[in-house]
C-alpha cells in the first residue's frame, strides 16, 4: 500500500515538475527578455547587433557561396574586410534557417530580434539538464544486486563529478558524511527522508537500470532550480535581450547545449551501454561544432582537459575505455578543423 502511494506521488510530483513548472520558467525566461520589443517593437539595439543584422541579410539574399567569399568595401574604411573569412557565421547561419525552414512567414529581421529570446530561453533549459545530470545518483550498471539494492547503496545526492579523483576523495570524506548526517536526523524527526535520498520516482517494473528512463530526486528539483537561475541571472539576460543580435546570444546556448550533452556520454563512462554513449558522443561534438561556429571556443577546451584525465582515471580503475571521450574528440576535430 505504502509502495503504490509513493509511486502515484512521484508520478504527480513528475508531472507537476515536467508539465508546469518547466514550461513556466521556460516561459518567464523567454518574456522577460521580451521588454525591449514591447517598449520599442522589434528593432536592433547596439552597434554590433546591426553589423550582424546586415551580415545576414546578405546571406540571406545573396546564398552561402557569396557569403563566404563577400568582401565589404563599405566598412573598415579605406581598407575594407572580408567579411566571410573573419565572421563567426553560426550566427546568420541560424537566422537564416530558422527564417527558411520554420518561421517562413516572419521577416529577416524580426527572426533576428527574436532570436536572442528564444535562444535564452533554451540557455536555462540546457543548464537545468546539466544541473540534474551532475545530480543523479550513481548507480553500478554492472552489479549483480536488483536495483533496489543500488539504490540502497548509493551515497545521498550521487554526481557524476566524483569519477574526478580529488572531489571524489572530498565527496567521500566530507560531503556523503554530512549529508547522511542530515538525512538521518530528518527521518528521525519526520519519520521519512521526505524524498530527498536518491530514489526513484519510477516504479521498479519500469526502472531502468542505464538510467536512460530517471526521475531521481533531488536531481529534478535541482535541474529545476538551475534552471530558474539561468532564467534570471543578470549576466546573461544582458546578453540575450531581444533586439541584442549578437554572438553571445546563442553562443552561450550552444556552450550549455555541449556541456549538457558532454555530462549525458558520461552516463556510459563506467560500463559501455551500446551504441547510446556513442550517440551523445557524436551529439557532443556536433555541439562542439556548432559552438565553435558561434563564440567562445576556448572555453569548451575544458572539456578536452577532462578528455585525458577520463582515460586516466579509467585505466587506474581497470575499466572500460570510456567511449564518449573518443568519440566526441574525433568528430569534434574533424568538424571543427574543416
Amino acid at each position: 500500500m505504502m509502495r503504490s502511494i509513493k509511486i502515484i506521488i512521484g508520478a504527480v510530483w513528475s508531472y507537476v515538475c515536467l508539465c508546469k513548472v518547466v514550461p513556466y520558467v521556460l516561459y518567464e525566461a523567454y518574456d522577460m527578455r521580451l521588454f525591449a520589443i514591447r517598449e520599442f517593437g522589434p528593432i536592433i539595439h547596439e552597434f554590433d547587433p546591426y553589423f550582424n543584422l546586415r551580415a545576414t541579410e546578405y546571406l540571406y539574399h545573396n546564398g552561402w557561396a557569396k557569403f563566404v567569399t563577400w568582401f565589404d568595401y563599405k566598412v573598415w574604411y579605406p581598407l575594407g574586410r572580408p567579411v566571410g573569412t573573419t565572421i563567426y557565421p553560426g550566427l546568420q547561419v541560424t537566422a537564416v534557417f530558422i527564417k527558411n525552414h520554420i518561421f517562413d512567414k516572419m521577416s529577416i529581421n524580426d527572426v533576428c530580434v527574436y532570436i536572442p529570446a528564444w535562444f535564452g530561453s533554451l540557455a536555462a533549459l540546457f543548464t537545468g539538464l546539466i544541473a540534474y545530470e551532475c545530480s543523479l545518483p550513481l548507480f553500478d550498471s554492472g552489479s549483480s544486486g536488483t536495483c533496489e539494492e543500488d539504490r540502497r547503496d548509493a551515497a545521498p545526492f550521487g554526481s557524476i563529478l566524483q569519477n574526478i579523483p580529488i572531489i571524489a576523495w572530498l565527496y567521500g570524506k566530507v560531503v556523503t558524511p554530512i549529508l547522511a548526517f542530515f538525512l538521518r536526523g530528518i527521518t528521525l524527526i519526520f519519520g521519512s527522508d521526505l524524498g530527498l535520498s536518491t530514489q526513484s520516482s519510477v516504479p521498479s517494473s519500469i526502472y531502468s537500470k542505464s538510467r536512460i528512463v530517471d526521475l531521481s530526486s533531488p536531481a529534478v528539483e535541482i535541474g529545476l532550480i538551475a534552471g530558474g537561475i539561468m532564467a534570471i541571472v543578470p549576466a546573461h539576460m544582458m546578453r540575450s535581450v531581444g533586439g541584442g543580435y549578437d554572438n553571445e546570444s546563442i553562443a552561450i546556448t550552444a556552450m550549455t547545449m555541449t556541456f549538457y550533452c558532454w555530462c549525458r556520454a558520461l552516463r556510459g563512462s563506467v560500463h559501455f551501454q551500446g551504441w547510446s554513449t556513442i550517440v551523445w558522443g557524436i551529439l557532443t561534438a556536433i555541439s562542439y561544432f556548432y559552438h565553435g561556429e558561434d563564440m567562445y571556443l576556448s572555453l569548451i577546451l575544458l572539456v578536452y582537459t577532462l578528455v585525458p584525465l577520463s582515460y586516466l582515471v579509467d585505466l587506474a580503475q581497470n575499466y572500460i575505455e570510456p567511449i564518449q571521450s573518443s568519440t566526441y574528440w574525433v568528430h569534434s576535430l574533424q568538424l571543427v578543423y574543416q
